[in-house]
């Protein structure tokens, strides 16, 4: 695992952002870093970076990172700063991931939760959830939080208060160093797992014991079983005498039943015999009537059907009539709105259409008229608009009138003056030059302009460097005085201060007393309490008084003297600028009044310019009036008699229009004659129509009504001779052959409903005078009260037996119990042989026995590791673990001394150092396994190294660097570590609490 960059914002006390890349200059060519500053700068805060953007943890703060732990703390975030992030590039095994954590104030003010991501090499997002990120890293990395702090952040104090502490405490610090606090854990799992099952089988034990208490005895279960077997019998016998009773019982209510059913069914069959009588007297006698006619059926259906058929042909008649009448109506009126149209009274029908095509012909030539006079208004007034835009005034408002007061304006404004002829190429090029004489005189007025302001500016800084020259005349006698005074001054204050220092060397002890304070040591017994202190005699130093007031006399007046002096240096430095600005301000304004004599020599910058600007302005004027006269005077000339005749077309159009207007009332002339030909047409057309249909339907109605008196005087001589009053009444007699169907299927059901009536009567009388002859020797209510006491009985002797199956259904509910148990039992005691193993082996209830073995064997690698890297350091010493009879530290072997065994206890600082950073690197390469770690930190201890010892520990750093390719990060402040070390992350206070970061190399 490699870091190859950092990139973060406002985190602790390293405001702004910042990026560190491993991957490029110095760091590529180096891989031997520093990260160097002050304490308190934020050395450490680079290496905080790094676990937040992968874990959301920092080794400073206990738990993962939260809104309320940042709030609580006041961590991570700058103070003031409204967004951090941290973000980190690393390199795995699985290729190059970037990881990110990041939080931010809302528009509020609240601090909001932090966010994480992680994307691949192409940015690609790994997962969606912040939750993840941690986990996902630990994946790909191949260490947890607590492995990579180990492994790849080494802190030295740790391991060299490590080397000293007694064997107890070394196994603590050791499961601290390593995060193997499991074995512990698992100590006290295999202890506490043991626990609960020997408990849970204890109380299956006792359960068992309890159960066999309740159990009944085999006497008990005799008695039992003999008793419910005389129970059952007496049960039997009651119940068949209860069946017996209840067939009586059930006997009464069916006699009772079919008695009521016999009433019953009496009464339905009355009302059956009823129903049928009446049929025959209502129903009945219309099926008489309709069978007489059955013979001539046919006929009185064919005599309907033409005389209903007649009836419509009327009925068509007589709406055709009406239609007649309707289409002369119409004819009538379309005649009367012709004349109205023509104006043309009492026309006879063949007169329409000519009425209509005359009157046309003459509408259409006044029309034809009036549309070439409008064609030539629409030239005139074309030409008119041409020329009055050239007098700028619109066509729809200008009236005749108007213009002839306009040339009338005109006539007045030439009567003084001669008139010439100007083309518009000499209006234009006279119009142009007076622009530019304009122009010109603007010009130079501006130039004017910038000499007077020259000349302004220069007398003000004259009169400005006049009176500063009289202040600096003013400053200089001050400034003599006063430092005359200061050094009469600066004597009587070092005069004051000896008399001090004498009267000091003379004090007395009572003198002394009367300076003590409490809670101050005494000079003479350095005692804080002074009990006799305010019995000394009072005392009055008007020496000291003197010396005060003469001494703050001499520092206000040498801030006073300090002030003027400065005042004055600032006076002669504004003096000697001012005379230069003056001077180069004469130059420039000379050099200006050159340039306008050469460019302007018949003006002078005092000149009236504004006056000449008008003058030239108002001929210009006058230039552009006199040619915009002559120009309308000359549009006025050609549209005056056009306008004239405008007015003349206009009225004699009005005048058409008006006839046109009085003929037609307004309506369209082609569309009102079409509609009234079309209508004529129309109505003429419907008139014959509907006299023709009218002739028709007659000529048929004859004819029917020829047939229908044929058949029905046949008919007559029938129905009269059946006993019917006419063809209509036989006709109303005749049924549908639905309603005979009808009526004969209700007189067959009414028949055989009252046979069926009879039928079940008969049959329900022969039963109840069975039942009846059955019932004479029994007594209902005996019967009733025989049945309640006998179940009565049957319900005593089910209760006693229910209490005797409960007691033998508790029996074998606490036997299969007990076997289920018994089995329970067995099985957990074949479990628990397991656990009472492991119990024995490594269990305990503080999990100190497996922790205690687990921590040598780790111990023994850790410094077998770490004896490896002592190799490297070339040191003189190995690490051991102490013998029996030693002191509880780490020993060292001394192979200088012949192996000798000594405590690290009395081995030097930098000795302790060498040792430490070896356990340190040892515990790295623990923490790893097998993840190969290309990047280290090492932080703390290169200060207690002697200069030899320090360069030692840099060669082999370097050696170990260039042997591994590992990236290799100190933190320091040590002089000599940052000289031999050339790349450098600098951490530089700015000195409001905040820190900048330079990378140099």
């Amino acid at each position: 695992m490699k870091i190859l960059k950092i990139h973060f914002k406002n985190i602790h006390s390293l405001e702004g952002e910042h990026k560190i890349d491993f991957t490029q200059k110095p760091f590529a060519q180096s891989h031997l870093f520093a990260i160097t500053g002050a304490t308190g700068s934020g050395k450490s805060t680079i290496l905080d970076v790094i676990p937040l953007a992968l874990y959301n943890k920092i080794p400073r703060l206990e738990s993962a990172i939260s809104k309320n732990l940042m709030l609580k703390n006041g961590a991570i975030l700058t103070r003031g700063q409204r967004e951090a992030f941290a973000r980190v590039t690393y390199a795995c095994k699985k290729g190059i991931f970037t990881t990110e954590w990041h939080v931010r104030v809302a528009n509020n003010g609240n601090l909001q939760d932090h966010e994480m991501f992680l994307y691949d090499a192409e940015g690609k997002p790994i997962t969606q959830k912040k939750s993840e990120v941690p986990a996902k890293n630990e994946e790909l990395i191949g260490l947890n939080y607590e492995q990579f702090t180990k492994s790849v952040m080494l802190a030295q104090s740790e391991f060299s208060r490590f080397l000293k502490v007694k064997k107890e405490e070394r196994s603590a610090l050791l499961e601290q160093i390593t995060g193997t606090a499991i074995y512990r854990r698992l100590g006290q799992a295999a202890y506490e797992k043991f626990k609960g099952l020997k408990n849970l089988m204890e109380e299956s034990e006792h359960r068992v014991t309890d159960l066999k208490t309740k159990l009944l005895t085999p006497e008990e279960i005799q008695k039992i079983q003999t008793q419910e077997k005389e129970l059952k019998e007496i049960q039997k016998s009651l119940t068949n005498e209860l069946k017996e009773l209840e067939s009586n019982l059930e006997a009464f209510s069916q006699w009772e039943i079919q008695k009521n059913q016999i009433t019953e069914l009496t009464k339905r069959e009355e009302k059956a015999q009823q129903n049928l009588e009446n049929f025959h007297l209502t129903e009945g006698e219309k099926l008489i009537w309709h069978e007489k006619t059955n013979a001539f059926g046919d006929e009185l259906f064919d005599w309907n059907a033409k005389k209903n058929d007649l009836q419509g042909y009327q009925s068509e008649i007589d709406l055709k009539t009406k239609e007649k009448i309707s289409a002369e109506k119409r004819v009538h009126e379309t005649i009367y709105a012709v004349q109205n149209w023509v104006k043309i009274p009492n026309l006879e029908s063949e007169e329409i259409d000519f009425a209509l095509s005359d009157f046309y012909q003459k509408i259409k030539k006044w029309e034809d008229e009036r549309n070439k006079k409008l064609s030539l208004y629409k030239e005139l007034k074309a030409a008119v608009s041409a020329e009055l835009r050239v007098l700028n005034l619109p066509f729809e408002s200008t009236k005749l009138t108007h213009l002839k007061q306009k040339w009338s304006e005109i006539e007045q404004f030439f009567k003084p003056l001669k008139i010439q002829e100007i083309s518009k190429k000499d209006f234009l090029a006279q119009k142009e030059r007076l622009q530019e004489a304009i122009e010109k005189i603007q010009s130079i007025e501006k130039k004017a302009l910038e000499i007077i302001q020259f000349e302004q500016n220069n007398t003000e800084k004259k009169d400005k460097l006049r009176r500063w020259n009289e202040e600096k005349l003013d400053l200089s006698p001050r400034l003599r005085e006063l430092r005359n005074f200061l050094s009469l001054q600066k004597l009587n204050v070092e005069k004051l201060e000896l008399e001090i220092q004498n009267r000091e060397l003379q004090k007395t002890l009572a003198d002394y007393r009367a300076d003590l304070e409490e809670n101050k040591p005494c000079p003479l017994c350095g005692s804080v309490h002074h009990p006799w202190a305010n019995k000394a005699v009072e005392k009055t130093d008007e020496l000291h008084k003197k010396f005060k007031e003469e001494k703050k006399l001499l520092e206000n007046r040498q801030e006073e003297k300090f002030k003027l002096e400065t005042d004055f240096s600032s006076l002669e430095k504004n003096i000697t600028a001012l005379e230069k600005e003056v001077s180069e301000n004469e130059r420039e304004l000379q050099l200006l009044i050159q340039i306008f004599r050469k460019e302007s020599a018949e003006f002078h910058w005092n000149s009236d310019f504004s006056t000449l600007i008008s003058e030239k302005k108002k001929a210009l004027k006058n230039w552009e009036n006199y040619y915009e006269n002559l120009m309308e005077k000359k549009a006025l000339e050609t549209v005056l008699p056009l306008y004239e005749r405008l007015d003349k077309i206009t009225q004699e159009g009005l005048d058409l229009k008006k006839k046109i207007d009085e003929a037609t009332h307004g309506a369209d002339l082609y569309e009102t004659t079409q509609f009234l030909q079309k209508k004529w047409q129309e109505a003429k057309s419907n008139l014959r129509n509907a006299e023709q249909n009218l002739a028709d339907l007659n000529a048929i109605r004859d004819e029917k009504e020829k047939i229908f008196q044929g058949l029905e005087k046949k008919l007559e001589n029938q129905v009269s001779r059946l006993g019917f009053d006419s063809i209509s009444s036989a006709f109303d007699k005749r049924l549908n052959a639905e309603v005979v169907k009808s009526l004969n299927e209700r007189k067959s059901n009414m028949i055989q409903s009252f046979e069926n009536l009879k039928l079940e009567k008969n049959l329900l009388k022969k039963s109840f005078d069975v039942l009846d002859s059955q019932l004479k020797n029994l007594d209902f209510e005996q019967s009733l009260l025989a049945r309640k006491e006998t179940a009565a009985n049957l319900e005593s002797n089910e209760v006693l037996l229910k209490e005797f199956f409960a007691q033998q259904r508790q029996q074998q509910i606490y036997e299969t119990e007990i076997l289920l148990l018994n089995e329970k039992i067995a099985v957990e005691n074949k479990k628990i042989r397991y656990w009472r193993m492991l119990n024995e082996l490594i269990g305990d209830a503080r999990g100190k026995r497996f922790n205690d073995f687990a921590q040598d064997l780790t111990l023994s690698q850790l410094l077998h590791l770490a004896n490896k890297r002592l190799v490297q350091l070339k040191s003189r010493y190995w690490l051991t673990q102490p013998e029996a009879n030693e002191d509880d530290g780490l020993m060292a072997i001394d192979q200088d001394m012949g192996n000798q065994r000594r405590s690290v206890k009395t081995l030097s600082g930098g000795e302790t150092f060498i040792l430490s950073l070896a356990l340190a690197l040892g515990l790295s390469d623990l923490a790893a396994h097998n993840v190969r770690i290309e990047t280290l930190f090492i932080d703390e201890g290169f200060g207690t190294l002697d200069p030899e010892i320090l360069d030692k520990t840099m060669d082999t750093l370097e050696r170990l660097q260039q042997e591994n390719q590992r990236m290799i990060g100190i933190i320091s402040h040590v002089e000599m570590l940052k000289e031999r070390i050339s790349t450098q992350i600098q951490i530089k206070q700015n000195g409001n609490g905040m820190s900048d970061i330079e990378v140099v190399g």
